[in-house]
């Protein structure tokens, strides 16, 4: 069957390299400081206007997004591209840091990444003081391998992960990041498989209810979802599945997830092409996808000819599909009216499965994924105007007719609301991520 490309577009392109400024590796002493600070010292300790909160409280996430426009950060001398700062019960409980990742720096040859790699970690052994702890090598799908390294200089513990793909003749750059813990906390096993495909067990239909909130108004929404901040990338498909995966306890991170869907920064990602290789590599991540509503080519010329019935008798601008089908051209040839007449009205079976699927999903505490095309109708503060985007939909509201969303461009972008209507009309894809172990 055939499907088009949902692509989730770039916002502004490849970002800005600036000369780093402020070293975060001068937080991490002998004494363990690090990690007796609070969300508030730690935000006064560190370059102002540098980090801001993915979510705020004492087991929030700071995060330096390394915006074109953001201070400088490095770590020991080496540029920070994003940084992440994670508190569990009011303290420092890990940080995150990424010195090189394909989405912001674009692509460089093997050689450069291998020595950068190299660089970093000639410059960890030197400031601990002892030699680094292999750790096994992962591929979680063909040609994608994760390199990993680990040191312990008390009471700090550091790992250090690479991803390149690797395939015949084929060599693409994916990251380089840290992963700074505090040795006390480690469980004694520096030989475990590298964190970044880790996967969780939070994922039980009796564990994820837990989430769901219910207010007086009728709305019905799931807290506790994590927030990631895709920057100035086109990013929104494996953000947005970074988010799904830490809800149910996995740490897998965007770089990663690109690498293994073929994310671009600048042209985005084919999300249907993501969700078969999430598929193919279901075993390994321990998740179940399933496509609840989305285009096949026949659908989506069904839809245009109820469309082109509705506007030749409103008298406006029929669409004429050519050879070849650029879907968000069409959609913003289309009037939003009268595709939200059509898509609600003639088109309602489908509007009733889209409404059941996503109420029986979230009353089970489960995110879904939404593809959507933007422009159409009034959204604020987008940093993105129009194209192609995934989200999520953590929530309705039938009394009001609303749906309860939320995008990955920071904690101002958590929550927010939209008419059922223009939600369904706007629609392209709509599909769940669940754990193997989960319902």
């Amino acid at each position: 069957m055939r499907r088009f490309a949902l692509v989730c577009v770039s916002i502004l392109g490849m970002m800005v390299v600036r000369a780093p400024a402020a070293d975060l590796s001068e937080l991490m002493d002998s004494e363990g400081a690090f990690w007796k600070l609070t969300p508030e010292t730690f935000i006064g300790k560190t370059e102002p206007g540098a980090f801001n909160w993915n979510t705020q409280g004492p087991n929030g996430e700071a995060h330096y997004p390394g915006y074109s426009n953001s201070p400088g950060l490095s770590f020991m001398g080496f540029q920070v591209y994003e940084a992440n700062v994670i508190f569990s019960r009011g303290f420092t409980k890990e940080m995150k840091i990424s010195l090189f990742n394909r989405g912001d720096v674009g692509s460089i040859r093997q050689v450069e990444f291998v020595g950068l790699a190299k660089q970093i970690e000639e410059a960890i052994e030197k400031w601990a003081g002892v030699k680094a702890v292999a750790v096994p090598r992962q591929s979680v799908v063909k040609g994608n391998i994760i390199l990993a390294r680990r040191w312990v200089k008390s009471p700090n513990l550091i790992t250090l992960q690479w991803s390149a793909l690797r395939d015949k003749d084929v060599f693409r750059a994916e990251f380089i990041q840290l992963e700074i813990e505090s040795s006390a906390a480690d469980s004694g096993n520096k030989n475990a498989p590298a964190v970044a495909v880790r996967t969780g067990s939070s994922g039980k239909i009796g564990d994820l209810k837990r989430n769901l909130k219910k207010e007086d108004d009728g709305t019905v929404w799931i807290a506790n979802m994590p927030m990631v901040d895709q920057g100035q990338k086109g990013y929104c498909a494996v953000a947005t599945t970074e988010r799904i995966m830490r809800y149910y306890g996995s740490d897998i991170s965007e770089h990663l997830l690109a690498g293994i869907v073929n994310s671009s920064a600048t042209a985005g990602t084919d999300a249907y092409q993501m969700l078969q290789v999430l598929k193919q590599a279901g075993t390994t991540l321990g998740l179940n996808v399933r496509v609840l509503s989305d285009f096949t080519v026949r659908g989506f010329q069904q839809m245009i000819e109820r469309y082109n019935h509705a506007a030749k008798r409103a008298r406006k601008r029929e669409i004429i599909l050519g050879p070849s089908i650029n879907i968000s051209e069409i959609y913003q040839k289309m009037d939003p009216e009268i595709l939200l007449n059509v898509r609600c009205k003639d088109m309602r079976p489908d509007y009733q499965s889209f409404q059941r699927d996503m109420r029986q999903k979230i009353d089970s505490g489960i995110p879904l994924l939404w593809g959507v095309e933007l422009g159409l109708y009034p959204e604020s503060d987008l940093p993105q105007k129009g194209g192609g985007h995934l989200r999520l939909i953590i929530g309705y509201n039938l009394k009001n007719g609303e749906i309860i969303y939320s995008d990955s461009w920071g904690a101002s972008h958590a929550r927010k609301t939209m008419s059922m209507d223009q939600a369904w009309a706007m629609t392209t894809m709509l599909a769940a991520l669940e754990m193997r172990n989960g319902p």
